[in-house]
């Protein structure tokens, strides 16, 4: 199982991307929101879908 975040704010293409807790992007938990741990990156996915419209996979950590 792996802890997974979402970033609080829109990016330049209007959506918001899924990382893990150890993606090198996340700077602080202040700009992320924490979803929890998860067996898989789609079930992180699903979970942010539910709080933000756009969700994308974070291509570092979570593709």
């Amino acid at each position: 199982m792996a802890e997974f975040f979402v970033d609080r704010a829109e990016n330049a293409e209007n959506t918001r991307l899924l990382h893990k807790k150890n993606c090198v992007d996340i700077s602080n938990d202040e700009t992320h929101r924490y979803l929890g741990s998860y067996a898989t990156v789609s079930a992180a996915h699903n979970k942010a879908s539910g709080y933000y419209n756009k969700v994308e996979n974070c291509p570092k950590c979570a593709s």
